[in-house]
């Protein structure tokens, strides 16, 4: 969807192919463990920028064009478990035997940071938009599912 987007599933592409080339056990499930990471939050970057395209469409007006009176949450908690993911990448960094790992799971923590940041600006969507921001939550609780299992 973004130039951005591309360059974060590009370094996945990149750990896979470390990965591939391991020699260590530990190191090739660090580097699919980063694959993951960077395609999850190319996934969440697209999530985010279609949910902004749909915001700017409507231009902050509800139907009757005026401002609307209350904000809508999206995904409360959503921005959360972004800074929760950027802590674990954060943590994996510090465990991490290499440098050039280290300052991957480094970056990766920022991008979930800078992501977290976007959720938060969001976090103001029109209620206009309220049945988009349902069908979104049922797609991040899904993405999160199967994540997690």
């Amino acid at each position: 969807m973004s130039t951005r987007s591309d360059i974060f599933r590009s370094r996945a592409f990149g750990c896979e192919w470390a990965a591939g080339f391991a020699k260590l056990e530990e190191t090739r499930q660090l580097f699919e463990q980063l694959a993951a990471q960077w395609r999850d939050l190319a996934d969440q970057l697209d999530l985010m920028e279609t949910i902004a395209r749909h915001q700017e469409k409507y231009n902050g007006f509800n139907a009757g064009g005026t401002p609307p009176v209350a904000p809508h949450k999206i995904g409360r908690g959503q921005a959360e478990d972004l800074l929760k993911r950027a802590a674990e990448c954060q943590q994996m960094a510090e465990l991490a035997s290499t440098r050039e790992v280290r300052e991957l799971f480094i970056d990766l923590a920022k991008q979930w940071r800078d992501m977290a940041k976007q959720v938060e600006h969001l976090d103001r969507i029109t209620p206009r938009t309220s049945l988009f921001v349902s069908a979104i939550r049922v797609l991040l609780s899904n993405m999160t599912a199967m994540r997690s299992s």
